[in-house]
């Protein structure tokens, strides 16, 4: 949400498919969340490493790029 807003947005794609945009409950600032990034890519799974070692790969791209261009 902005500092002058009363709420935030939140954006969803599912399966490709662009969601509403619908209000939610946020603090100020942007927070971005991805959740089941390859559910339709089986494939994948079997490269997969362990829970945590995936979402701190995945923490370090999301900070390299925020840093890159803020």
């Amino acid at each position: 949400r902005t500092a002058a807003g009363d709420s935030a947005a939140e954006i969803g794609i599912e399966g490709g498919r662009v969601l509403p945009v619908r209000p939610a409950a946020a603090n100020r600032g942007t927070t971005v969340e991805v959740r089941d990034l390859f559910f339709a890519t089986p494939a994948r799974l079997k490269f997969m490493k362990g829970e945590r070692a995936e979402s701190s790969a995945t923490s370090d791209v999301v900070k390299r790029i925020a840093i890159a261009f803020p």
